[in-house]
């Protein structure tokens, strides 16, 4: 038999829960796992169960949240150039990406 292999607080986790997204739903997710810090797995544990979702700041943090807000601030003025409607996904990107701020901001202030 197999040695189990526990995680980092000691639980084995032998359930698989799979689910089917969009394209857009998977870069969402992707996006919003990449800004958090975390494992997908454990991002995606914490949003299912309703728990709250630390940002760690670090290098690669920061270095995905500036690619973010690129990407935002470009989508938003080529949006409002063509005087087109806001799209949903970009539209929670930008969320996020002011919730990760703002959370990181408090960090700094502690």
């Amino acid at each position: 038999m197999a040695k189990r292999i526990y995680d980092r607080h000691g639980r084995w986790r032998n359930k698989h829960v799979t689910f089917h997204a969009s394209e857009e739903e998977a870069e969402e997710i992707n996006r919003a796992v990449a800004m958090s810090g975390l494992t997908k797995q454990d991002y995606l544990i914490s949003r299912v169960l309703n728990r709250d979702i630390t940002v760690i700041p670090n290098s690669r943090v920061f270095k995905l949240i500036l690619e973010q807000t690129r990407y935002a601030v470009f989508e938003l003025k080529r949006e409002i150039r063509n005087a087109q409607t806001i799209d949903p996904y970009l539209k929670e990107t930008v969320d996020t990406l002011i919730n990760t701020l703002e959370q990181m901001k408090g960090k700094q202030n502690e």
